[in-house]
């Protein structure tokens, strides 16, 4: 356990940062908690012997963002530029029960061999509350010839692994007192399950989860409570051996009261598929037909299965076809082409009800993704960058589905205010809440069948609702800035964009009159 240091210096930053990891919670001028996305990155400067740690906080009520920069310099947590230099950082921010703190595991190559395998690995803490740092533990001799497989430290859990090389094994830790919490063994983290590698009963309800089993014969297997606990015991069934997606395959998944089977046979060179669902004993067909690959994925919590039939031809994905089902009725919620004729990798599950397919590119930056959003069927186009720069949200996603990044509307030094979703840019539109914006700005809406119409101190505009890019939900409506907004007075000055959230400026004829944005 080490000793905690004060910071020396605090800056505030006005830059995006290039870095990542994540998450916490803060209060908002109203007394209510407010929902931020956090990121965090952890570095160590050789040269001026000293750790720096930057802090990133998206607010998803208004879209702002602060950036703060800690630099400490004691020497009970420096490191010596003799033991090799920098070769990896790996930066997190886990949630407690009480307490939010960053963490980050550090790792110094040896220079005395020319492609040595020795590494020093430091472990930091940074506590959020006190704005302290301590080295909780130093790693010697570490030796490996991957480097990531070194340390793992787990955000959700708050442990962390060292590998050993001599037992080609883990030791996991806990992050809050530095004790060993188990020998050996494996995590099942939720990534896993998703996937359909194995399925958990009971299902665990939240969806940070981890599940510890002594060895991969998952028996005597159980939930990790923060810290390293051992929590409920779970039941483990590996679908690994039995879950590929070439024949022949015969596997079983069991999601709550719900059965899914699926197999596979090849008939004259040509795979074909059956899959099956059993709910209280009425079975339905819910595939059935040739496809070179049938991948199975399920929702966090097991509300939603989702299966992509792809057809290749030689090296070329021709078809790919996706299925959506409830997976407590079996019905089928949609049917739908892939974006892309391309080989999925797997699903990026966003929240229950918001999922990315990752295809294979060999360029991915020439091939954006699509969000999808099972309830209503949306399938909206994000930017590339937009995935690889996420936070970690300590927030409920529901009713949410374009959780890239928030677009802060700004007017006459006034921030607006989100309940739900922020506004956001998509396809170079900004689309922004009708309910917000409209109150923000004080003017009145009606929504017909054909258009939605405005007032706003005698100004009037309207807006056609067909081709012109209106999402409209059960909760919201939300309408892309453009000629109606300059009709009422609102003009689009300027956009600041980052790796984080972007900040638009609008200016307001009607502000002289009592209608502007307030705080």
């Amino acid at each position: 356990m080490g000793k905690m240091y004060k910071l020396i210096i605090t800056i505030i930053l006005i830059l995006s940062l290039p870095s990542t990891s994540f998450a916490a919670v803060s209060q908002s001028s109203e007394g209510k908690e407010e929902r931020i996305r956090h990121a965090v990155q952890i570095y160590y400067d050789l040269n001026s012997s000293k750790l720096v740690v930057k802090t990133t906080e998206i607010s998803f009520d208004t879209g702002k963002r602060k950036m703060n920069e800690y630099t400490f310099n004691d020497k009970d947590i420096q490191l010596n530029s003799a033991d090799g230099y920098i070769h990896e950082n790996k930066s997190i921010i886990s949630i407690s029960p009480t307490s939010v703190k960053a963490y980050a595991a550090i790792m110094q190559k040896g220079k005395t061999e020319k492609y040595t395998k020795n590494f020093l690995i430091t472990l930091y803490e940074f506590d959020y509350n006190t704005k302290t740092v301590r080295k909780i533990k130093q790693f010697k001799d570490q030796t490996t010839a991957y480097s990531s497989r070194l340390i793992h430290l787990y955000r959700s859990l708050g442990i962390y692994s060292i590998y050993s090389e001599k037992k080609d094994e883990y030791d996991y830790f806990s992050l809050k007192d530095n004790k060993r919490a188990y020998s050996g063994g494996l995590i099942i983290e939720p990534r896993e399950v998703v996937d359909t590698q194995f399925t958990l009963n009971p299902h665990p309800k939240s969806g940070g989860y981890g599940v510890y089993c002594p060895d991969n014969n998952y028996v005597n297997c159980h939930l990790v409570n923060y810290g390293g606990g051992k929590g409920e015991t779970v039941k483990i069934t590996s679908h690994q051996k039995t879950n590929h997606t070439n024949g022949p395959m015969d596997a079983t998944f069991f999601f709550g009261t719900t059965t899914v089977r699926k197999q596979n046979e090849t008939i004259n060179a040509q795979i074909k598929w059956t899959v099956t669902g059993t709910v209280k004993g009425s079975k339905s067909i819910l595939f059935q037909g040739p496809a070179t690959h049938l991948k199975t994925y399920v929702s966090p919590s097991n509300k939603y299965l989702v299966l992509i039939a792809e057809t290749q031809v030689k090296d070329a994905v021709t078809a790919s076809v996706v299925y959506i089902y409830d997976l407590k009725s079996l019905k089928l919620i949609k049917k739908y082409n892939s974006e892309y004729k391309a080989t999925a990798e797997g699903i990026n599950w966003l929240s229950d009800e918001v999922y990315m397919i990752q295809y294979y590119f060999a360029r991915p930056a020439s091939y954006p993704p699509f969000i999808y959003y099972i309830p209503y069927g949306l399938s909206l186009p994000v930017t590339y960058e937009e995935t690889w720069q996420w936070g970690v949200d300590t927030f409920s996603h529901k009713e949410m589905f374009y959780l890239t990044r928030p677009l802060a509307i700004t007017s006459g030094g006034a921030y607006l205010r989100y309940s739900n979703q922020p506004a956001f840019i998509m396809r170079g539109k900004y689309y922004v809440p009708l309910k917000e914006f409209s109150e923000g700005f004080k003017l009145d809406y009606s929504i017909g069948k054909t258009d939605i119409e405005f007032t706003r101190n005698g100004r009037t505009a309207r807006l056609p609702i067909k081709d012109s890019g209106v999402i409209q939900l059960t909760n919201n409506t939300f309408v892309p800035l453009g000629d109606w907004n300059i009709e009422l007075g609102l003009k689009v000055q300027s956009l600041q964009k980052s790796l984080w959230n972007n900040e638009l400026s609008l200016s307001d004829a009607e502000r002289k009159n009592g209608f502007g944005l307030q705080e």
